[in-house]
């Protein structure tokens, strides 16, 4: 951090050496005024007289640079709120999550947490918007991503898997019956948890109450992750924030382990799909990315290529985003 003992002798010197210029020059200044303001804060008129001009600009470049040093903690504070400190990190994501879960006024079903506290009092799919924000019927999707994946990595045995992000646990528990195993929904939303353990748990399921970081660990190791409309990885293509958080999914994993995303195709916005080869490079993992896909056509013709065709054709027409895309990466040790 700046010492401010260093810009009170830089001010201190710039003070003497202008004294020094205004007092040798009095035939061609006439100077208004002769205090420190903002770095703008000096005008032509202050030297009004020939050669005043040159004098102008020197002065008002180095008041520019002590108005940067005097406020570069304030300036560094803003970067730090406004760039650096994302609403998507999982600090600024569980303080979004409390003040949610505490807010009993003005609930705001736009968000997760909104929709969740009304559903887990109500019930009301309707009311609570939740539609908006989880799947509720999530059977044929995860159907048919298992079959996908089944072609896919066809010597892959999947005896345990959890589920990121998970909210009410519709996703988790169609896991459960799909795949036929334990499987464990995390979710950093108290009440998105307590809901799901009332009304989407069967004999397979186990929800954790847990926020997903670079210290993130579970009591065991699974063969596969499901990160479904994850916020790390959609809406944003936080490179090193990426990397910290598959490194973590990856120590739950055991070897030839997977993880799955399964998220929009985001053509106009930031997400994980654009750094997928430098992740892969960095963590020397394997991956395989497969864009322009969507569960409902891929039903009637079952075939990726023929999926990425059309969907991309009714992206083109239509200049709206239709397609799905599905990324998995792969643990090699």
């Amino acid at each position: 951090m700046f010492d401010i003992s260093n810009e009170l002798s830089t001010k201190k010197l710039l003070e003497e050496s202008r004294s020094f210029y205004f007092s040798n020059k009095l035939d061609h200044f006439s100077i208004a005024r002769n205090t420190w303001h903002s770095p703008f804060d000096f005008s032509v008129s202050e030297y009004s007289t020939l050669g005043g001009i040159s004098s102008y600009y020197f002065f008002k470049s180095l008041n520019l640079l002590i108005w940067i040093k005097k406020y570069y903690f304030y300036i560094k504070y803003t970067w730090n709120i406004l760039i650096k400190n994302r609403w998507y990190y999982p600090e600024n994501l569980a303080k979004i999550e409390k003040n949610e879960r505490e807010n009993e006024n003005n609930i705001d079903l736009d968000t997760d947490y909104g929709s969740y506290k009304v559903m887990l009092k109500t019930g009301d799919k309707n009311l609570s918007k939740i539609s908006n924000h989880n799947d509720v019927n999530p059977q044929k999707k995860i159907s048919i991503l298992q079959s996908i994946t089944k072609k896919l990595f066809p010597n892959s045995k999947v005896n345990k898997l959890f589920n990121l992000g998970c909210g009410l646990g519709y996703e988790t528990k169609a896991l459960s019956e799909v795949y036929n195993c334990n499987v464990s929904g995390i979710d950093l939303s108290v009440e998105g948890i307590e809901f799901a353990k009332k009304y989407n748990s069967n004999s397979k399921t186990t929800y954790i109450n847990k926020v997903v970081d670079k210290n993130f660990l579970l009591s065991d190791k699974f063969n596969i992750c499901y990160a479904i409309e994850f916020y790390p990885f959609s809406r944003s293509n936080d490179l090193d924030f990426q990397i910290e958080i598959i490194e973590a999914i990856f120590n739950n994993l055991k070897k030839n382990g997977l993880i799955i995303i399964y998220q929009l195709d985001w053509i106009k916005e930031k997400s994980v799909t654009e750094n997928i080869k430098k992740i892969t490079d960095y963590l020397n993992i394997d991956s395989k990315v497969i864009s322009n896909f969507h569960p409902k056509v891929y039903n009637l013709i079952p075939s990726l290529q023929v999926t990425n065709i059309i969907i991309s054709i009714l992206s083109k027409v239509f200049k709206k985003t239709f397609g799905k895309t599905i990324i998995y990466l792969i643990k090699k040790w």
